[in-house]
């Protein structure tokens, strides 16, 4: 019951490449740092990691 809840694997795949590509191109052309207000992009992609694959444990 639990996997018919879950997405397909190559879904989550999917969105994973597409959120870390639009990540990289909104780096490339500074939109990220504008919008953030800071040029360390890591805490942006943590959250991105962090919501596709669950918080790393420390």
């Amino acid at each position: 019951m639990v996997a018919q809840l879950r997405p397909e694997p190559a879904v989550v795949a999917a969105a994973l490449w597409a959120n870390l590509h639009g990540l990289a191109q909104l780096r490339r052309w500074g939109s990220l740092q504008l919008v953030s207000g800071n040029s360390d992009f890591e805490p942006v992609l943590r959250s991105v990691l962090d919501a596709h694959l669950g918080p790393e444990t420390r």
